[in-house]
C-alpha cells in the first residue's frame, strides 16, 4: 500500500507544550497548503494521512474542499484524518460525515485524558466541542471508523480505563495508547510507570471487565 502523510495546514487552536508552534511561536505563520496541489499529489497513493507536527488538518481555511478535491482526483483513496477535534461546530462535522466514505476513510482522535485532565496536555482544547465532534460522526455516518488515540502522560496513567469506558459510549471504534519521546524522566508529564507495564495492567483490567459483563 502506498500511504501519503501531508500536513495541509500550520493553524492550530492548542497551545501543547513542546509543540514547535508553542516553543517557536514567532516563527510559525498560519498557512494553509494549496488544494489543487494536495490533490494531484494524492493521485497515486492507496491513502493520505493528514495529520500535523504543527497544525491541525481540520483548521485548513477549506478543509472541505479540500476533502472533496482528494476524493475527485481519486475516488478510491482512504482519506485519514489526525485531529483534536475540538472548536468545529455540529453543522460542520456533518458535512465532515457526508463526504467521508466508510469503506475507505477514518477519523482519528488525539485525546490524551478524560474531561478533568485532557486539557493539561492539549492547553486550550475544550471538552463539550471534541464530544460534539465525536458524537456527530458516529451518528452522521455510523459505519465509520473512529479512532481515540491515547498519549500515556503521568496525570492520565490512572485514567485509562475510564477513557476506554467514555470512548466506547461515544461510538469510538477503537482506542490507541502510544507512548511520548518527547519528555525527560522526570518531567511533569513522564509516567511514573513504564509503557508496557501500564499497556499490561490495563488489558488485564479489560479483559477481567469483559468476563465480568460476561457472567452477568
Amino acid at each position: 500500500m502506498k500511504v501519503l502523510h501531508i500536513e495541509p495546514s500550520s493553524r492550530c487552536t492548542l497551545a501543547c507544550p513542546q509543540c514547535p508552534r508553542t516553543e517557536y511561536i514567532d516563527r510559525i505563520m498560519p498557512e494553509d497548503c494549496d488544494i489543487a496541489v494536495i490533490a494531484r499529489a494524492c493521485k497515486n497513493f492507496d491513502a493520505v494521512i493528514m495529520c500535523g507536527n504543527h497544525g491541525d488538518p481540520i483548521y485548513h481555511s477549506d478543509f472541505h474542499g479540500l476533502v472533496n478535491a482528494i476524493r475527485q482526483n481519486n475516488p478510491r483513496i482512504g482519506i485519514r484524518i489526525v485531529t483534536n477535534g475540538a472548536f468545529r461546530s455540529e453543522a460542520w462535522w456533518k458535512t465532515t460525515a457526508a463526504l467521508l466514505d466508510a469503506s475507505l476513510d477514518s477519523v482519528t482522535f488525539s485525546i490524551d485524558g478524560i474531561p478533568s485532565n485532557n486539557h493539561l496536555y492539549r492547553v486550550n482544547s475544550k471538552w463539550p466541542s471534541i464530544e460534539t465532534a465525536i458524537r456527530t460522526l458516529s451518528t452522521s455516518n455510523p459505519n465509520l471508523v473512529l479512532i481515540w488515540k491515547w498519549i500515556l502522560f503521568r496525570y492520565n496513567e490512572n485514567n485509562i480505563a475510564d477513557g476506554i469506558d467514555i470512548a466506547a459510549e461515544l461510538g469510538i471504534k477503537k482506542f490507541i495508547m502510544v507512548s511520548s519521546v518527547r519528555y525527560e524522566k522526570d518531567h511533569w508529564l513522564t509516567p511514573s510507570q513504564s509503557y508496557d507495564d501500564i499497556k499490561r495492567e490495563t488489558l488485564e483490567w479489560y479483559q477481567s471487565l469483559r468476563a465480568v459483563n460476561k457472567a452477568q
